[in-house]
């Protein structure tokens, strides 16, 4: 595929739709590899059936959410103090 530009420097519309279709061959072999259980490819697509050889694993990714959660909301509580401190001395 020659690389076919406009004035603009954007790519021209065929290589777009070039691209767009080799994404989708590509994202349609990743589910076709784990399509031998039943529904593999609608969980693969939902995202809801987390696997891992170790069960620890899972225990770890549980833990970690919740530590980014809380740090999560730390920073939201400290952006709004910062904002309702720097908005109220200039008034």
């Amino acid at each position: 595929m020659r690389d076919e530009r406009r004035p603009d420097g954007t790519p021209a519309a065929r290589q777009v739709v070039a691209a767009v279709e080799k994404a989708v061959q590509v994202f349609w072999s990743f589910l076709r590899r784990d399509d031998h259980r039943a529904g593999g490819i609608l969980k693969k697509l939902l995202w809801v059936d987390p696997q891992a050889e170790d069960p620890r694993d899972l225990n770890l990714l549980d833990d970690l959410k919740k530590v980014l959660r809380k740090v999560s909301n730390l920073l939201f509580y400290l952006v709004m103090s910062c904002r309702r401190l720097y908005s109220s001395s200039f008034i």
